[in-house]
């Protein structure tokens, strides 16, 4: 894999752990 596409891939997964911790919070209150 190149560079770039590792760098999205990272950046993708960022996203997708703030979204979860967003939905959890939402769950939670």
């Amino acid at each position: 894999m190149s560079n770039t596409t590792l760098r999205k891939n990272q950046k993708n997964q960022l996203n997708n752990t703030g979204i979860n911790q967003q939905k959890l919070r939402a769950f939670a209150g």
